[in-house]
């Protein structure tokens, strides 16, 4: 007889990263963008050269805010699709994202903190697809609740279009869902949901539309619970899944 034993441990590998801040006004939220997307390119520039020397561009920041700053904050991305993270305001909030690394700096969190905001959401090496869903409201005054009806049918039918950035970044097989103001979820709620193929090109394509028709925005992002099924099953209304759409 022969037995055999084998002593393993599973392998990784790197998953996408995102953090999402949320400051007081979308003037602040500018601020931390204008700060931070330098920073990352110089960052990723220092990652890659091996004379590098520390402080890294980042750890500079945190040194002069007085920030911590570990170990784990050396992690950067080598391998994934695209040289740097990105970085991107929507609303108020603050979008950094990268579609693969082992992680990136938790300083990003304490800053936005320090400067006046919160975290809304960390996504630290994530292997599903993101859903990505929006809430887009108007502002509370009698002029603009007068003209939201309007407002909300041209901002879904430019969404809906064919060719719109709600489309072509939409992941294959993975139609979007946009619930018009008044058609689903909570009745003076407009909702957007989708999985992008390429998160910051999808986010901004949709912010671009929303703000031209007026609209004020909150990103929320998850990870698909069901791989192997329709991540967006449960938003659909039953006339649309019917349809199919």
């Amino acid at each position: 007889m022969r037995i055999r034993v084998w002593n393993a441990f599973a392998g990784n590998n790197s998953g996408s990263y995102t953090i999402v801040g949320r400051f007081r006004d979308a003037a602040q939220a500018d601020e931390i963008v204008g700060l931070l997307t330098p920073l990352i390119l110089e960052q990723t520039r220092w990652f890659a050269n091996p004379q590098s020397a520390r402080p890294s561009p980042l750890e500079r920041l945190a040194i002069q805010d007085s920030l911590e700053w570990d170990a784990e904050d050396g992690d950067w991305p080598e391998y994934g699709g695209k040289e740097s993270p990105e970085i991107l305001r929507i609303g108020n909030q603050v979008l950094i994202h990268h579609d693969y690394t082992v992680s990136l700096p938790r300083f990003f969190g304490r800053l936005f903190y320090a400067r006046g905001g919160a975290v809304d959401v960390i996504l630290d090496h994530a292997h599903a697809r993101l859903v990505a869903s929006f809430q887009v409201w108007w502002p509370w005054n009698s002029e603009a609740q007068a003209r939201v009806p309007s407002l909300s049918k041209a901002l879904a039918s430019e969404l809906l279009a064919v060719g719109s950035p709600l489309q072509t970044h939409s992941a294959p097989g993975v139609k979007p869902v946009v619930h018009e103001h008044g058609s689903g979820f909570a009745l003076d709620t407009f909702r957007i949901l989708a999985v992008f193929d390429d998160l910051v090109a999808g986010v901004d394509g949709v912010r671009v539309i929303v703000e031209k028709h007026e609209g004020r925005i909150l990103l929320q992002l998850s990870e698909e619970m069901d791989a192997t099924g329709d991540p967006l099953a449960s938003a659909r209304r039953p006339e649309d899944r019917l349809r199919g759409t």
